[in-house]
């Protein structure tokens, strides 16, 4: 909550001053911290709250992204793209009334992550790392919304090229979720030995970082 103060606080101060840079990335900001709390509070089943803190980072996210076609940013671009492509999976996570309505939203994710993707001129930055474990996370979803059990390759190598990037920046924290969200793909396909192999993998990465609520994560999908 005090970072979406102080990026809110730091969003009025730019439109004072017409920085649209500076408003871009602080419109980003507010709607990222407002994705969070709204995680945080559909995970506690806080729904209401959930919705609410949802409904302003997409606000928020979709500001940033007018900005930065404005003024022609188009790293920051695909940055606020990532931002509604996340806020577009939990609703369809969280706050679907069916399942059509489940797979609309992860659709709406999906499209949105590929942009993103499509965006980034530099495939080796995080940003495309971001985009690819969303576009396999997304279609992942997209297969148990739809009570499928189909294969595709393109999923897997979107995982290990998410794995390769976080792996080349050392960004370990992103590595046990490109790990556990591998292994569930997993679990969905039928191949638990394949999973553990991953979720051992994930556990190595917590242990030695002490990754608390990672490690929690972990054992709830074993």
């Amino acid at each position: 909550e005090q970072s979406t103060a102080n990026y809110s606080e730091s969003l009025d101060l730019f439109k004072e001053l017409k920085h649209k840079e500076g408003e871009a990335y602080a419109a980003w900001g507010v709607g990222e911290t407002n994705r969070l709390c709204g995680e945080s509070e559909a995970k506690k089943g806080n729904l209401e709250d959930a919705k609410e803190h949802l409904s302003t980072a997409k606000e928020n996210q979709e500001n940033s992204l007018n900005l930065c076609q404005e003024i022609g940013d188009r790293r920051s671009k695909a940055w606020a793209v990532l931002g509604l492509a996340e806020i577009f999976r939990m609703e369809g996570k969280y706050q679907s009334s069916s399942q059509e309505d489940a797979i609309a939203k992860y659709q709406e994710a999906l499209d949105k992550y590929e942009q993103a993707y499509s965006l980034v001129v530099n495939k080796e930055c995080i940003e495309t790392a971001h985009a690819l474990l969303g576009i396999a996370a997304t279609k992942r979803l997209l297969n148990l919304a739809k009570a499928e059990e189909s294969s595709d390759k393109k999923i897997f190598d979107a995982y290990t090229k998410a794995l390769d990037t976080y792996q080349d920046h050392n960004m370990n924290y992103c590595m046990v979720y490109v790990l556990t969200d591998t292994a569930l793909y997993y679990l969905s396909q039928a191949v638990p030995k394949q999973a553990q192999l991953y979720l051992n993998r994930a556990e190595k990465i917590c242990v030695e970082n002490d990754y608390a609520k990672e490690q929690d994560l972990i054992d709830k999908i074993r």
